[in-house]
């Protein structure tokens, strides 16, 4: 995608996942198994309805009545005053990001890349996020990508810093803060 937007990209490495080169992977395999979200998902999603973003996350139809305890852990449910057919423009992005965050569980992906989704939510809100981030985390890897490092260093486990596509640190966030 780089190559697409950006003239003159260089790359120098490997990128391995579950320990081949991504690059002699399937695109298919690899949609399977890691899953990319950013903030431009979140506009995106006011084109449609509850039931056509359903359709078109998960390729099929799914029973309402089967996940609604579930939608209203995640504060979803309370949101579908018209039902299936109900907008997602009347969704808050914190509640998008709950509804992303359902369509996850529902697809399973091993490894979620996050580019800076959490950054925009205020405290109240990303507090209610982060509990569900953690269910999710036990059998998931999350690479989050943020603006605002000291909102997250609580809920990493590596901590990698990069500088004009350098990186500048790689270690746990404990012994970031007792190097700074």
């Amino acid at each position: 995608m780089n190559d697409e937007i950006l003239e003159d990209v260089t790359e120098g490495g490997t990128v391995y996942l579950f320990g081949q080169d991504v690059r002699e992977l399937d695109d298919t395999y690899v949609r399977k198994k890691a899953l990319y979200l950013d903030t431009s998902f979140i506009d995106a999603m006011n084109r449609y309805s509850f039931e056509e973003f359903l359709g078109l996350s998960l390729k099929k139809k799914v029973d309402l009545e089967k996940i609604s305890e579930r939608l209203d852990d995640l504060g979803i449910l309370k949101m579908l005053t018209l039902g299936r057919k109900t907008p997602l423009s009347v969704f808050s992005p914190a509640e998008k990001i709950s509804l992303l965050f359902f369509i996850l569980e529902q697809k399973q992906p091993e490894i979620i890349l996050m580019d800076c989704l959490l950054d925009h939510l205020d405290d109240e809100n990303l507090e209610r996020i982060i509990g569900t981030f953690f269910e999710m985390k036990k059998d998931r890897t999350f690479i989050i990508s943020t603006r605002i490092l000291q909102r997250f260093l609580y809920i990493a486990d590596l901590l990698v810093i990069l500088n004009d596509g350098r990186i500048n640190y790689a270690g746990t966030p404990r012994d970031f803060v007792l190097k700074m």
